[in-house]
């Protein structure tokens, strides 16, 4: 057999796989995966080769078209038109090669002629020289690879009766051939395509005849999918186990001498055979027997794969719960244990749920001894990729439901298990932090401040994402202060936390977006603790703050500053402070406040000066502040306490006047007449009869019943 005759076998094989691929009702076949890392260049690598080698190509069919004619009728010209042929096919190649890159960049860009002959159109080419050949050259030594090749060729064009028809002259003139299980293979394929599966099936089981055949396993595997197709499932199962005894496994960089081996493909496959008609209880023991450790557990989880997809949770249990017992060390068990979580959750068997994620947790913490046996990409596949996804999925799914119902309780205790369940296999080198930040949220939600609190305060202190930080830090201290808020008795272990909380928030975000919040809340905690020195400090600049974001906060940081003044009877103070709130703010009832304080603490300043100081200075400013405050009810106690002083200081003459202004400003007071009565006779003491007759007249027109007496 020619080496140009072997590529085309071979390209035969690869065409009949891909061709199958797209039938999966049908059959499953081999994937085939193209990876690289740098597309682009690849693609201009494969665009200039294939130029070059087309180049040389039509240089070499215009030489060998030209030796044709000179050797035409000597005893090779046969000989030249097959290989002229087998260049037709090759081209063929190229045609579709520049079909698929057609109006591309590469295209474009080729400082040469693309040639525009089609795939299609090359092969119809060879087509012509086979069937010349076979008609003008009817002994030609190699007439069996001239039938094999014209029937691909007919395929490839969509010659399907034709090709069939070459397949089957083959098989009938050539019996010996080294072709005939390709053909025999090539005839099924096609037959099988057709769906005239007893004819396809017939010719599969012909290869039972050539063992060694590198084609052999490949048949046996289409026949096994011929016999599913006609509903003979026992005989399907039958003929893959051959095919996964035919095909040992290989070793880790092994490369199969038999290019067809199948043994994966079979394996996959009969778990679709084999789980539509084994009783789920038989399926663990049924693998066991033909598969290695590592295949078995594949065979599983690809079992259940099929299970779910067909509702069919309840049966998973048994052959993954039979898997996990028995092969407790075995690659996949975390994640046979990650499938039964789906299934009961589809079950609504939430407990089971929890208990396989649990064991799921177990297996993958870095210290357990399941771990220790398996490979990176196992431990990668099964933990990082499996575990995180499948519980944080979970986790997301209960808390919506939650959310939805807050009456359903169950979910949200099952979702702070769960989120409890996947912090604790976190890797410390690398914490997850965002799934810790969604559990903290979970807790404030539940109203568990202080838990809360403690997650938040973690994540603030671990991550290096600065919105994270900034967020979770003042979060830690909202929850402790909802966490007091909700408090009946004060707790001073909360208080303190409060207070490092707020520390914390200001050492790290000292402009931060809650900065002027956490400042308030600060200086109010000093407050509380009758730290007035250190509130001042903090507070007292808050009074200035401008902008209506603020207001809020400068407001309550002047009344705890006022208060704070009030309690030390800083009345000097008071009044000062008060003075500047009035000048800062155009709010009505603010002023009127202000107002009051004022006027107030001026009060209390003079009346504290009058216990201790001189009587008659004290006189003097209660005096001031009357005048000062002229209309208001202490202006009116302020003048009537200054008159008294005076009496008491022996300025009698000063206090009968006062009295006279007093009576005359307040004509409704109840001590006028005691008022009068004195002044009348402070009049008489100092020698002023004409003032004390004034004012006994004065008197009697307040004193009716007395009124001749006066």
């Amino acid at each position: 057999m020619t080496r140009a005759v072997i590529l085309l076998l071979a390209f035969h094989l690869v065409s009949i796989a891909a061709f199958a691929a797209d039938e999966n009702a049908k059959g499953l076949l081999p994937e085939v995966r193209i990876k690289s890392n740098n597309e682009d260049e690849n693609d201009k690598k494969a665009f200039s080769s294939e130029m070059m080698i087309t180049r040389s190509e039509n240089k070499a069919i215009e030489s060998l078209q030209g030796i044709i004619k000179k050797q035409k009728g000597s005893k090779s010209e046969a000989d030249l038109w097959y290989r002229l042929a087998e260049m037709y096919m090759r081209r063929s190649k190229s045609g579709r090669f520049f079909e698929m890159h057609q109006n591309t960049p590469l295209t474009k860009l080729s400082p040469f002629p693309v040639p525009n002959e089609k795939g299609s159109e090359a092969v119809k080419r060879a087509i012509k020289i086979y069937t010349k050949i076979e008609i003008d050259f009817p002994q030609f030594k190699d007439m069996d690879s001239v039938l094999f090749n014209n029937a691909f060729a007919n395929q490839q064009v969509g010659q399907i009766k034709t090709s069939i028809t070459l397949y089957e002259r083959l098989l009938a003139k050539f019996p010996k051939s080294n072709l005939i299980p390709d053909g025999t293979l090539a005839l099924g394929e096609l037959l099988y395509d057709q769906k005239q599966f007893s004819l396809a099936l017939e010719n599969f089981l012909k290869l039972n005849k050539y063992p060694q055949a590198r084609v052999y396993s490949y048949g046996m595997y289409k026949a096994a999918w011929t016999l599913y197709n006609l509903h003979q499932n026992d005989e399907a199962i039958k003929k893959l186990v051959q095919v996964v005894k035919a095909n040992p496994p290989l070793q880790d960089g092994e490369v199969p001498t038999n290019r067809h081996n199948l043994r994966r493909e079979a394996l996959r496959d009969l778990t679709v055979f084999i789980g539509e008609s084994y009783p789920a209880n038989k399926l663990y023991s049924f693998f066991e027997d033909l598969t290695t450790e590592e295949e078995l557990g594949e065979s599983i989880s690809n079992l259940a794969k099929l299970y779910e997809s067909h509702g069919r949770q309840k049966d998973m249990n048994i052959f993954l719960g039979e898997y996990i017992s028995k092969r407790s060390s075995g690659p996949d068990v975390v994640q046979s244990h990650l499938a039964l979580v789906s299934a009961n959750e589809d079950l609504k068997k939430r407990d089971a749920v929890l208990d396989h994620l649990q064991m799921a947790s177990d297996l993958c913490k870095k210290d357990s001894p399941w771990r220790a046996l398996q490979k990176v990409d196992v431990v990668e596949e099964s933990c990082v990729e499996g575990f995180r996804k499948v519980s944080l999925d979970m986790a997301k799914k209960w808390w919506e439901i939650w959310e939805k119902n807050k009456k359903h309780a169950e979910f949200s205790d099952l979702t702070q298990r769960l989120f409890k369940l996947i912090l604790d296999n976190e890797d410390p080198t690398k914490p997850d932090l965002k799934t810790r930040y969604a559990y903290a949220e979970l807790l404030f939600q539940l109203e568990k401040f202080d838990e809360a609190s403690v997650q938040y305060k973690i994540v603030g202190d671990k991550t290096t994402d600065a919105k994270m930080g900034h967020d979770a830090s003042y979060a830690a201290l909202f929850s402790k202060e909802k966490s007091i808020e909700k408090s009946k008795d004060k707790d001073p272990a909360k208080e303190a936390d409060r207070k490092a909380l707020a520390m914390n928030y200001m050492t790290k975000y000292s402009n931060g977006k809650y900065a002027t919040s956490v400042k308030f809340k600060m200086g109010h905690i000093a407050y509380e603790e009758a730290n007035y020195e250190e509130a001042d400090k903090i507070l007292r600049p808050l009074t200035t703050l401008k902008g209506s974001e603020n207001a809020d906060i400068k407001r309550k940081s002047e009344d705890l500053v006022l208060d704070m003044l009030n309690i030390k009877k800083d009345f000097a103070g008071i009044q000062a402070f008060s003075k500047q709130i009035l000048a800062g703010t155009t709010d009505a009832d603010r002023k009127k406040s202000m107002n009051k304080i004022q006027e107030e603490a001026h009060f209390t300043q003079v009346q504290e000066f009058a216990k201790s100081g001189d009587k008659s200075q004290a006189s003097d400013k209660l005096l001031a502040f009357a005048k000062e405050h002229e209309g208001s009810k202490l202006s009116q106690d302020a003048l009537w306490q200054a008159l008294s002083l005076q009496y008491s200081e022996g300025r009698v003459f000063d206090a009968a006047e006062l009295s006279g202004k007093f009576v005359a400003k307040y004509p409704d007071d109840k001590r006028n007449l005691d008022a009068l009565k004195e002044a009348a006779k402070a009049y008489a003491d100092v020698g002023q009869i004409s003032k004390s007759a004034e004012t006994l007249v004065k008197i009697a027109e307040l004193d009716k019943k007395g009124r001749n007496g006066h």
